[in-house]
Parts: structure tokens; sequence; C-alpha cells
């Protein structure tokens, strides 16, 4: 290959290189950056950190349920409502803290589809 053809290819892989850091920033703000596995901005770093930390908790409640169920031959939450409640916490916690609650739109639609 010839000096000017990798010189082109070096100009065009920094053209779509610098296209591609555009989108990240035009889409994620101005603090967005990419690495080998993606687009990352802080509110990307800010869940998941907060998602592993409280997974973690739930984890080690999930885990003290199990013990618990063994130790008492299941006879305590026979129908594991437990886990569910805990999982239910989890997801709830996640949305607050993270502040990622869902807006329902048209939520009418819904319950007048269910009084069928």
């Amino acid at each position: 290959m010839s000096s000017s053809s990798h010189a082109a290819t070096d100009g065009t892989t920094m053209i779509k290189q610098l296209r591609r850091i555009a989108q990240i920033r035009k889409e994620g703000g101005i603090f967005a950056f990419n690495t080998k596995f993606g687009a990352l901005n802080p509110f990307a770093i800010y869940y998941g950190i907060t998602s592993i930390l409280l997974g973690l908790v739930w984890v080690a409640a999930i885990t003290a349920c199990d013990i618990l169920y063994k130790l008492t031959g299941n006879k305590i939450d026979s129908r594991r409502r437990v886990p569910v409640f805990l999982s239910h916490v989890w997801g709830r916690l996640l949305m607050l803290f993270t502040g990622c609650t869902p807006t329902i739109v048209n939520g009418d639609i819904v319950k007048d589809f269910h009084k069928r």
C-alpha cells in the first residue's frame, strides 16, 4: 500500500471516529464518552453503580431467605412471597434513587380494557 493511500485510510478512519464522538455527545450529553463496550455518560455510570449496590443487598436478603427456608423445612412462607416482595422493593428503590419512574400515558385505555 502506498503512503498516500495509507494516509487516506487514516483520514477516513479519523473522520468516522470524529462523527461517532459527535453522535455520542449529541445523544448522551457533553460528558458522554466512548468505550470498547459502547458509549457511557455519567448517568449510566451512576445507574450501574446504584443497581449493583442495591443488588448486593438484594442478594444477601434472598440468600438469608433461602437459608431460613432450608432451616425451617419450608414451613415459614411456604408460598415464597418474601423473595417476591424483596424483588419489588429492589425495583422500586432503583427507580426512586435513579429518578427513572415510568409515566403512564393513556392509562384510561388499559383500565377500560380490564373492566370487560
